[in-house]
């Protein structure tokens, strides 16, 4: 605020204007001079000059130059409003830059700033991480946006905190959740002896139902839901999410697939990741961490490589046919002691 003749006005901005000027000093040999006003204030509706040009300069002095201002705010907008940092430093960087940027100590946000860049508060990370398997797993359901030879449109991943090992499920439909949920809880009990703690999800409605809140009541087990619209919370599935998006999608261009063999790509890009060694475990695999033993990695192949696939008998057209056909190799099948293989010619 600054006391004028008649009332107080509200000062909206400092900044600092340079004058170019050329010097006539006494022995007639003139020279440019660069003079720095600091600060000077913006009042709005100002129409009375605060300073004169003619006091300013002694008579000696004539204004050959450009009188501009170099204005904090007006230097941030010319620059596509970048941090404090960069300004101080533009000077020094750039030509014909203002000297001297005056950086304010006490300045409004800038309105543009705050809608254009604002960025999402960091999470810090979780402080409750589970002691024995199965203790705490997540989940999460991604829409794959493209239904595949099979028909499925929905893939749900779950990982356990302790051993980082993930299990992935094809859905057809989101209602289909609550099934592989149980199927998985019967999986932990039967196959190793153990009960699920804590269950984290999303807040997708999928996991909001009552039949889904339900079955982990049944089964005591605690859920946590993450706030809507903040997909950081369930920061370890959606990690998991991106691995297996990254893994399955540079088979999948390698291998030259459509986009409905996506299904095929996911299934084998789970199993690649829990036979492959993690930082977080001290560069043990998921898959040794869930059964205390090395994976055996002999049966992998590049997904999408070319193989000659023996054709039984009773396959054959008749006993001229060939006995073995070019295919694609697509990974492992859960379940079957044998490969999966994509057939050009039928497709």
């Amino acid at each position: 605020m600054i006391q004028m003749a008649n009332n107080i006005t509200q000062v909206e901005e400092a900044g600092t204007v340079f004058i170019t000027h050329t010097v006539l000093p006494q022995n007639g040999k003139a020279y440019e001079k660069t003079t720095c006003l600091q600060p000077v204030y913006y009042l709005n509706g100002l129409n009375t000059h605060l300073l004169s040009m003619g006091e300013f300069l002694n008579d000696k002095q004539l204004i050959t130059g450009m009188v501009y201002a170099a204005d904090y705010s007006i230097w941030h907008q010319r620059m596509g409003h970048p941090s404090d940092d960069i300004l101080w430093k533009l000077p020094e960087m750039v030509k014909k830059a203002p000297k001297l940027i005056t950086i304010p100590t006490a300045k409004k946000p800038c309105e543009a700033c705050v809608k254009g860049k604002m960025p999402s508060r960091s999470f810090p990370p979780s402080v409750l991480q589970a002691m024995k398997p199965f203790q705490i797993v997540h989940s999460d359901l991604k829409d794959m946006i493209k239904r595949s030879f099979n028909s499925y449109h929905y893939v749900l991943t779950v990982l356990d905190d302790f051993m980082s090992h993930a299990w992935l499920f094809n859905l057809k439909k989101k209602s289909d959740t609550i099934i592989h949920a149980w199927q998985f809880v019967a999986y932990a009990k039967n196959q190793h002896n153990a009960s699920i703690g804590t269950w984290r999800f999303d807040g997708r409605t999928e996991f909001l139902i009552d039949a889904f809140k339900t079955m982990l009541r049944d089964n005591g087990i605690l859920s946590e839901t993450s706030v809507p619209y903040q997909h950081q919370q369930n920061g370890r599935a959606e990690c998991l999410n991106c691995t297996i998006i990254d893994k399955a999608q540079s088979m999948h261009f390698r291998a030259c697939l459509t986009d409905t063999m996506w299904e095929c790509s996911w299934d084998h890009a789970i199993h690649v990741y829990n036979r492959t060694p993690i930082r977080r475990l001290k560069w043990q695999t998921p898959f040794e961490a869930l059964r205390n033993k090395k994976p055996d990695v002999s049966h992998l192949h590049i997904f999408g490589c070319g193989a000659y696939v023996f054709l039984p008998e009773d396959v054959r057209a008749n006993k001229l046919s060939p006995k073995s056909e070019t295919m694609v190799y697509l990974g492992q099948p859960a379940g079957y002691k044998g490969f999966c293989f994509y057939h050009i010619t039928n497709g």
